[in-house]
């Protein structure tokens, strides 16, 4: 009995250390998780962590973005973990809790902003057809950007101005006939993105392209040359700007062009430039009023560089002459024709005077030099006026450089008195304020020589069919009106001098010919034209011809009837005519009654003001 009741002693003994040693290895055993941070992108993240311990546990987290699951349990478990979106520029960061109850552990959990992605504002502009300044605010590119504009977009779009928020650009005004689309490519510096604004421009419409040049150039408002359109018709006037400096005549400068018609224009840029039609000056009209609404540099230089053009080209004499650099034959003479010299003279003047356009685009050495060669050009003038037996009388439409007589021009245009031109002259000697003892006689004489060449009572007018197209111009009576001819024959010893040098020097032994349809060629000499026509007692009276390079016949040959008279038949069998034709009529201004506002009108003035 003892011996069973030590071993009931020793066996509860036994039993009760296992069980003390037991408790005490479950205690011991620390709690523990296998990550101790967690960074996510800002997209979010999945992931897991072993939770180990041998006691009930759970976690705590003070965010809802970030789940836990399960959130409690007993011993270890695996727990999964998600990070929701962050849709927030802010980094945002947590801490949590693994506990059980003698123990808890920490988790950091990080999770990264949205990264700025730049951004333009708009993303698409229509820009206007006539052009447009247009400003890109940027976003999100705090370390820097650039701008990529692609080759199809840089011939109508440019950069002016950027800073780290704003570009500004300029889209040019759309004259290619169809619609155009692009794109400009914003692009993060540092980051790598890339940002798109889609652009697009409709044709333009042009306001003036019904106009003529010389009216866009010099008579609309002050308010359309700041337009874009006057800024792209100024682009046409530097385009087709000579290397010598001038332009050419009769071009619509006004009418846009295509990038492919621009590229043949530059192609032209060595040829000659002329005065011809208002050539030239009216380019520099036209750049003094865009200068002054749109002070561009260019446009002060290209005019600089045409006023340069226009002294360089004046005569020693005084005079120019229709091209230059010189071209040769009737063209070099000084012209007053079309009003290519007093054109000259009247920009020069407002020039030197400043008036309106002209205030602050040239420097005051340039303004005096213009002032030295219009008093030599006024001085010319004054030397040209013809004089015959002694007194002074009218001017011719042109003038030979050297000897200042007057000289031939076209084959229908004979060394003359000029109605048109030389009133164009008289008038323009009456604009000159203060003008000197000379100039006063050579007006009163101009004036009075028209009043004795005057046809009384006769008036040009129009003839024209059912549709209103002008066919014929006729001389009708008409009672107070006055009418000179354009071209009135010399007389006297000048007349001698100056027609025995046109039919001897000028014509000479020039020639045209015929060539009939067995191949047999009838050659017409023109000096022989010119002196068989010559009537010296028609002097004083209107002259005509006819300008028709396939008769040759015709050219250089004196006519002194204006309406239909018969014709003769020359030793070769062919009609020569004896007056002027209609076509020759209506297309060219024989007879007109030019003077006759300024002898009726300016002329009283002119002397009520000047005290004659």
């Amino acid at each position: 009995m003892q011996r069973y009741l030590k071993i009931s002693v020793y066996y509860i003994f036994w039993m009760w250390i296992c069980a003390c040693s037991s408790e005490e290895k479950e205690v011991h055993i620390p709690l523990e998780i296998s990550k101790e941070s967690i960074v996510a992108s800002n997209e979010g993240l999945v992931s897991e962590v072993t939770v180990t311990t041998s006691r009930a546990w759970k976690i705590t987290v003070d965010a809802a973005w970030v789940k836990f699951s399960p959130s409690s349990g007993q011993g270890t478990e695996k727990v999964s973990i998600k990070v929701y979106s962050n849709q927030s520029e802010e980094e945002r960061k947590t801490i949590a809790y693994f506990s059980t109850d003698t123990e808890t552990v920490q988790m950091s959990v990080s999770q990264s902003g949205v990264v700025p992605v730049i951004q333009v504002s708009p993303v698409q502009k229509n820009v206007r057809s006539s052009g447009e300044e247009f400003n890109v605010s940027i976003q999100n590119a705090d370390g820097g950007w650039e701008v990529e504009i692609p080759a199809s977009v840089q011939s109508w779009i440019t950069l002016n101005t950027k800073d780290a928020k704003t570009a500004v650009f300029t889209a040019k005004l759309n004259n290619n006939g169809v619609k155009r689309t692009g794109e400009l490519l914003f692009k993060d510096t540092q980051m790598g993105k890339v940002a798109k604004l889609a652009v697009s421009q409709d044709v333009f419409t042009s306001t003036v392209a019904n106009k003529k040049w010389s009216e866009v150039a010099t008579r609309l408002s002050d308010s359309w040359y700041a337009t874009n359109e006057a800024k792209e018709v100024a682009e046409n006037v530097l385009l087709y700007q000579k290397d010598c400096g001038g332009w050419y005549k009769n071009i619509e400068m006004h009418h846009l062009l295509t990038d492919k018609e621009k590229e043949a224009v530059k192609a032209t840029k060595s040829e000659k430039a002329c005065f011809d039609n208002g050539a030239t000056t009216t380019e520099l009209r036209f750049l003094a009023k865009m200068y002054k609404q749109n002070p561009d540099d260019r446009y002060r230089k290209a005019f600089i560089k045409g006023l340069d053009y226009i002294m360089n080209a004046q005569y020693s004499s005084g005079g120019w002459p229709q091209y230059y650099p010189l071209r040769g034959g009737y063209s070099d003479n000084i012209t007053f024709n079309d009003d290519l010299m007093v054109n000259l003279l009247r920009l020069l003047k407002d020039v030197y005077q400043k008036q309106n356009d002209f205030i602050s685009i040239v420097e005051e050495e340039t303004i005096q030099k213009a002032r030295t060669i219009f008093d030599k050009g006024v001085d010319c003038i004054l030397k040209c006026q013809i004089v015959d037996d002694g007194i002074k009388t009218f001017w011719c439409a042109q003038h030979d450089p050297t000897t200042l007589d007057p000289a031939v021009g076209r084959p229908h245009e004979f060394p003359s008195f000029s109605g048109m031109e030389g009133s164009e002259v008289l008038e323009f000697l009456m604009e000159i304020e203060n003008p000197t003892t000379e100039i006063k006689e050579a007006v009163v004489a101009a004036a009075n020589w028209l009043e004795a060449h005057k046809i009384l009572n006769k008036k040009v007018v129009d003839v024209k069919d059912a549709s209103g197209q002008t066919i014929d111009r006729k001389v009708e009576d008409r009672t107070g009106e006055d009418m000179w001819g354009r071209f009135i024959q010399l007389g006297g010893e000048v007349a001698k001098r100056v027609y025995t040098h046109m039919f001897n020097n000028v014509l000479g032994d020039k020639k045209g010919w015929i060539t009939l349809d067995d191949g047999t060629r009838i050659i017409y000499q023109y000096k022989n034209n010119a002196e068989e026509s010559y009537n010296p007692a028609k002097a004083y009276q209107p002259i005509y011809g006819i300008y028709d390079s396939s008769r040759p016949f015709l050219l250089y040959r004196f006519l002194y009837v204006y309406e239909d008279a018969p014709t003769y038949t020359d030793k070769n069998g062919y009609e020569v005519p004896t007056s002027l034709d209609a076509s020759n009529r209506k297309s060219y201004q024989y007879v007109g009654n030019w003077p006759q506002k300024i002898l009726r009108e300016k002329y009283p003035e002119w002397k009520n003001k000047h005290g004659i």
